[in-house]
């Protein structure tokens, strides 16, 4: 069959309107998603440059901010003592007794325990974790499920942290003056050099004496995970330690002499005990040689 030249250039026309179909459908398939995809992390990788490119500008200004931040918490941290124990409480209290016109009748200390921070979840949280646990255990049922100790750390609280906030609740009834308990409660809140609260005050007046009886309960408060070392309190007046506890006299020759002394007492009474016994015996020869001697008469 023979094709005139006409034909031939209208088939190659044909042909190279299917090619450019095709490309173009391939190119507004394939090639056009990818540049979608390309696009859109390009804008996403421009968002993180134009973040670090705005941290770069503004790195004096953070490493300022840093410093300020870390020399107010070094402050912070610094008004509470390392740690606050019955000894502290009592000399605390007897602080105030001796400062001020008051009497101190009876001291309770329940012991320390930890402060937990507010919790910081968003409200409906713990309803979806709690569903969700539950159908967990649905389908866990009879399988054995490995124990996540870090579940137990309740989130928001002080146990997530290596800084750990203590209280000590401190109550104390006494008796004292009208005058002096308004002195007394202005100088504990006056009082910077160690973080404390007072959580509640009662008043009565004394029928018998005129003045009042009160009780009042304090928290002193310590950080544990600082760098600040425990100072036990000061006892004035009290001698702490004794390097000879029965205030004896190290005489060693007055030792020697006490012993010889002993042993010449002994000696001597041993020998008298002998004298005594060789008396006994003299004794009982004459009276047996006198008994012979009438039997023989």
């Amino acid at each position: 069959m023979n094709l005139k030249k006409i034909d031939l250039k209208i088939l190659c026309a044909g042909v190279l309107c299917v090619a450019a179909l095709g490309c173009y459908w391939y190119c507004a398939n394939t090639v056009s998603e990818q540049t979608t995809k390309f696009k859109g992390e390009n804008e996403s990788l421009q968002t993180e440059v134009d973040y670090l490119q705005d941290l770069m500008n503004n790195k004096q200004h953070y490493i300022d901010e840093t410093d300020r931040m870390a020399g107010e918490i070094a402050k912070i941290t610094a008004e509470f003592p390392a740690d606050v124990k019955p000894e502290t409480q009592i000399m605390y209290i007897n602080d105030l007794e001796l400062g001020n016109d008051m009497v101190v009748q009876t001291l309770n200390m329940p012991g320390k325990e930890i402060v937990m921070l507010p919790s910081t979840e968003p409200a409906g949280t713990s309803d979806v974790a709690t569903d969700d646990t539950a159908d967990a255990t649905e389908e866990t049922e009879g399988e054995d499920v490995p124990v996540d100790d870090t579940a137990a750390t309740p989130v928001g609280s002080a146990m997530a942290s290596s800084v750990l906030l203590y209280r000590n609740p401190t109550t104390v009834t006494y008796k004292t003056t009208y005058k002096s308990v308004k002195q007394m409660l202005k100088g504990i809140c006056e009082d910077t050099q160690n973080k404390k609260s007072i959580e509640s005050v009662t008043l009565a007046r004394d029928e018998s004496t005129g003045n009042l009886d009160g009780t009042m309960t304090l928290a002193l408060y310590s950080l544990d995970g600082t760098d600040t070392q425990y100072a036990p309190p000061s006892v004035k007046g009290v001698v702490l330690g004794t390097d000879n506890i029965f205030k004896s006299q190290d005489n060693v020759n007055s030792l020697h002499s006490s012993t010889t002394a002993v042993v010449d007492n002994a000696d001597s009474e041993n020998s008298e005990e002998k004298n005594d016994a060789d008396k006994k015996d003299d004794e009982k020869n004459d009276d047996s040689s006198k008994s012979d001697s009438k039997k023989k008469k």
